[in-house]
């Protein structure tokens, strides 16, 4: 009798222990499963930002880059359908891109929604509020702004202009030109009373493998007057074209003004500080529906 009670105890010990092992591993196992769940989510949402993100900048051919105290962008100049292309691609992603398990959102700078072809052309350098923008998504003029209580946050900018569909014509690069390259107003340059001062380094490229770079340097953008590295020469035999460059005054830094000019333009602004960020055009909200995961980041 008391062997068999031994017996009969000892079975239902075993029965709970594997019970509760049982319930352990299963606990474990939607456990893991449910992490291994969150990281596909939180995979899938980083992918579909990052797919989205790649999308816009083909769209807006423009990259920007921050390293230390430096903002370079790198600009495709001019271009065409740009906030068509913007629209439709947002409708796309609404109607064909989003799934179920996942919502994406166009928020403006402010974090609100928007349609994406209602994106302004300006992006802004925060705090010191340097903007480098243009009047049209035709990209066809280029401004760079700073307001002058914070025109010394500018150290120095330099400007490379690749131009692909016409060449230079002026001295001294094409020797039998009219005209010469080195054209700036004279009231535009330093002297010892000025308290603005731009260190501007301009170079121009062309796809025959002409070269010019602008010898002065130091501009005045705190006076009075317009002043302008005025309308350098560049020949195409289909038409007129050249390459305006005004500099000041402020809030005005530079105008840079590309007729009929096809060009890659790289723009470095250096500043006297590496604390600041850049306010882009738009964030990207990519978010699994059913996990607490999501990524908000610019376009």
């Amino acid at each position: 009798m008391a062997k068999g009670f031994i017996i009969a105890v000892t079975t239902v010990l075993i029965l709970i222990v594997m019970l509760l092992y049982v319930q352990n591993f299963a606990a474990k196992q939607d456990s893991d499963l449910s992490k291994i769940a969150q990281i596909l989510a939180a995979e899938k949402v980083t992918h579909a930002w990052s797919d989205i993100r790649d999308d816009i900048n083909r769209a807006f051919a423009l990259l920007i880059t921050k390293e230390d105290n430096s903002v370079s962008f790198l600009d495709q100049l001019p271009s065409e359908g740009i906030e068509s292309f913007l629209h439709h691609y947002g409708l796309f992603i609404k109607n064909y891109y989003e799934s179920p398990d996942l919502d994406v959102k166009f928020l403006s700078p402010e974090g609100a929604d928007m349609d994406l072809g209602t994106l302004p052309p300006v992006i802004t350098i925060m705090p010191q509020n340097i903007q480098y923008y243009y009047p049209t998504w035709a990209k066809r003029r280029l401004f760079i702004t700073c307001p002058i209580e914070n025109a010394s946050a500018i150290v120095q900018v330099f400007l490379t202009v690749n131009v692909s569909n016409a060449y230079i014509n002026c001295k001294p690069v094409n020797p039998s030109a009219s005209t010469d390259c080195e054209k700036f107003t004279p009231n535009r340059q330093c002297t010892g009373s000025t308290d603005y001062r731009l260190y501007f380094n301009l170079t121009i490229a062309d796809y025959r493998g002409g070269f010019y770079q602008l010898k002065q340097n130091c501009f005045d953008i705190g006076g009075s007057g317009s002043g302008s590295v005025d309308n350098i020469d560049v020949k195409n035999v289909t038409g007129a074209y050249f390459i305006k460059v005004e500099v000041g005054n402020l809030p005005q830094v530079l105008d840079i003004d590309l007729h009929n000019v096809v060009a890659m333009t790289n723009t470095t602004l250096i500043l006297n500080t590496s604390d600041f960020y850049i306010n882009y055009l738009a964030q990207i909200e990519t978010t699994a529906v059913n996990y607490d995961t999501d990524r908000v980041d610019r376009a």
